[in-house]
């Protein structure tokens, strides 16, 4: 029972995150790539503390990548899909920021990424309106 249980929790929470995850993608294409970009790393700025060189290609790679996500954005409404689309650019990008962020500043930035999505995981636990679902 406690399987069955388990199971149906983690289907719950996969539609659950599809959803709130389709919600996300309909605010990103209401921005351009350049906003999503600047938004990003000023981001990346203080959390990692970029400086110099260092954060000029974090902003190359982020608009690059902002760039490359705008027609899975513009396409049609295919939220699966594009959710799919979406985390392998993602995975190019991480490849791609692995090369210009020091080791130290790759880790810091992989551990707040893992804690935006944990908040978010937490959020979307809450349901709507922050009530316990």
């Amino acid at each position: 029972m406690r399987r069955r249980t388990a199971g149906i929790a983690a289907a719950a929470l996969v539609v659950a995150l599809s959803t709130a995850a389709s919600a996300q993608l309909a605010e990103l294409k209401k921005t351009t790539p350049q906003q999503r970009a600047t938004v990003l790393t000023k981001l990346m700025e203080k959390k990692l503390g970029l400086t110099g060189n260092e954060l000029q290609q974090v902003a190359a790679v982020n608009l690059e990548y902002a760039n490359k996500a705008q027609p899975i954005l513009d396409g049609a409404d295919r939220p699966l899909e594009e959710l799919r689309e979406m985390k392998q650019l993602n995975t190019e990008k991480e490849a791609a920021l692995k090369k210009v962020l020091t080791p130290a500043h790759f880790q810091q930035y992989l551990a707040a990424k893992d804690e935006l999505r944990q908040r978010f995981e937490q959020e979307i636990m809450k349901g709507p309106a922050g009530t316990s679902q």
